[in-house]
């Protein structure tokens, strides 16, 4: 494959994973009236330190997760079968103690 083939294959992924969260932010834009006008400042407030929660749990649940998937995967092709299972589960076992 070439590296242009590899370039348009990696963005239109990039753009199928990255949709989701466009969209996310897009409704959250969108209900941010319907929530001004709804809560009284102090329950915003509330909402708005669950919100920056999630974002916070949200980055430590990742756990660097894609960037180690990717480099998996860009490693698959030049090793055997055994060394890429022993990865698999070492990193799957490694997550797993580790949260």
């Amino acid at each position: 494959m070439s590296f242009a083939a590899r370039i348009k294959r990696l963005a239109s992924e990039t753009a199928i994973y990255g949709v989701s969260s466009v969209f996310a932010r897009l409704i959250n834009f969108l209900l941010f009236p319907f929530y001004s006008h709804v809560f009284i400042p102090g329950e915003y407030g509330l909402v708005s330190t669950v919100f920056a929660m999630f974002i916070f749990l949200n980055v430590v649940y990742q756990y660097g997760m894609e960037s180690a998937y990717l480099k998996f995967a860009s490693d698959a092709d030049h090793d055997g079968m055994g060394a890429s299972r022993s990865r698999t589960f070492s990193t799957a076992l490694l997550s797993l103690v580790g949260t």
